[in-house]
């Protein structure tokens, strides 16, 4: 046994050294591209097709597109913020993306240019995604990193549930373009928030000396990552989690007007939906520190797929059930990206890995706004579209009840300890950590 012993903090202690890095990543995912976008283009969807005559199909065409462009771009994200943080990178992409949404408020009927600006603007943003505050958190927190995770990642769900309450309401009274005003304005203060907020620097020693996280980056060859069973799985999961829900956040709203659900009931579905997505986060991220988090999103895809199916069967006016379905959903599957990469993966290599599988589900997330567009344009009624939700709920179910435990991390370096305190339990806490050394400033 060593001359002295390592105490694991408690999740006080993480809490209490941690907390701006929390608050900043909250503030951050709120204001950044995997909720802004993703929440509020149901509300200016049917205002550009009204005004223009574009088709849900070409407009999730842009959505389809971006996402291909974030899919391209994560691994890249995910090695620059392992090795230089999210503070000033989340920062850049930031302004960026308050730049093109006040840029997207001057365009006319010329799809190709807005087309252009959107795509460009997507790409430009991509370091307010997760990936750099998933790492922030993973590196601060160990006990409460599941429930971290969570709160973090709630950010989004509370933009999920005001954007249609405060967007809406400008939107009908002041027009379109000065609801992407709006937001441009959002995003401006939120970033220089989180700027402000954020520790100019996050590490944690893992038994490796008090190395700052950039200066412990690695990466591992993708062949190699590609040839681990686990990650394979983990990517397939992934991939038809987001193609299952990804479309529905952003085709509900529409298909409930479709179906003669009066504007305001489909708002407040809408917002019932994030709310929804808010409550996800919190429980699904408490439920994966107690219990083995593979079984736990088995288990909520699988009720997801039962409120699809109650939608299916009992009409529109169970509208409100499927939007809790869908957005728990939600709020469960970022959180266990970013979980599931951190308990079976090393950290030092976690953007890496977590950059190449938050591509796999963005490829899911690119792809079903496209094919449920289609679905909606060329199929009669919701019920295609919901089933084909559904059955993609299912099979994503079944891979995650088919991951092994934990165990050692996986790519940790050749030298680095033996750190995890009991491979074989589902919710080994990883390595230990000094409480005095969670975060440095």
């Amino acid at each position: 046994m060593a001359a002295h012993t390592e105490v694991s903090p408690s999740k006080l202690t993480e809490l209490r050294h941690g907390w701006r890095v929390l608050v900043a990543s909250t503030l951050g995912i709120a204001g950044g591209i995997i909720a802004i976008p993703y929440y509020t283009n149901a509300l200016f969807f049917p205002e550009l097709s009204a005004e223009f005559g574009w088709s849900s199909a070409n407009l999730s065409l842009v959505v389809l597109v971006y996402n291909l462009t974030w899919a391209i771009l994560m691994p890249f994200v995910g090695r620059l913020t392992d090795r230089f943080g999210v503070r000033a990178p989340a920062l850049v992409s930031g302004l960026f993306l308050a730049v093109g949404y006040f840029i997207m408020s001057t365009v006319g009927d010329n799809f190709v240019l807005y087309f252009i600006v959107v795509v460009v603007t997507m790409g430009l943003s991509v370091c307010t995604g997760a990936i750099g505050f998933a790492r922030a958190i993973g590196v601060t927190f160990d006990r409460m990193r599941g429930l971290a995770l969570g709160i973090i990642l709630a950010g989004s769900g509370v933009t999920a549930v005001v954007a249609p309450q405060v967007l809406g309401p400008i939107i009908e009274g002041s027009g379109w373009r000065m609801g992407f005003r709006s937001l441009a304005l959002a995003v401006v203060v939120l970033a220089v928030v989180v700027f402000l907020l954020m520790p100019s620097g996050v590490r944690r020693d893992d038994g490796q000396g008090a190395g700052a996280e950039k200066d412990q980056a690695r990466t591992v060859p993708v062949a190699r990552v590609l040839a681990e069973p686990v990650f394979r799985r983990l990517a397939l999961a992934f991939i038809c989690m987001a193609l299952a829900v990804g479309g529905m956040v952003i085709h509900l709203y529409p298909m409930m007007l479709e179906a003669g659900v009066a504007e305001s009931a489909a708002l407040w579905v809408q917002s019932a939906m994030g709310f929804t997505v808010v409550i996800g986060r919190l429980v699904s991220g408490y439920l994966f520190d107690k219990f083995h988090a593979p079984y736990v999103v088995a288990c909520i895809l699988g009720l997801a797929a039962v409120g699809l199916a109650m939608l299916v069967f009992g009409g529109p006016h169970l509208a409100l059930v499927a939007a809790f379905a869908v957005g728990f959903c939600v709020g469960a599957e970022v959180d266990v990206v970013a979980l599931l990469t951190s308990r079976f993966f090393a950290m030092d290599v976690f953007g890496q890995l977590y950059g190449l599988l938050y591509a796999a589900f963005t490829l899911g997330l690119a792809g079903s706004p496209y094919i449920i567009g289609l679905l909606v344009d060329n199929t009669e009624g919701f019920v295609p579209t919901v089933s084909y939700s559904a059955i993609l709920l299912l099979i994503g179910s079944a891979l995650f009840v088919t991951l092994p435990k934990y165990g050692e991390p996986r790519f940790a370096a050749e030298d680095a300890p033996n750190t995890p305190d009991s491979p074989d339990t589902p919710d080994s806490p990883g390595p230990t950590v000094p409480a005095d050394d969670l975060v440095s400033r």
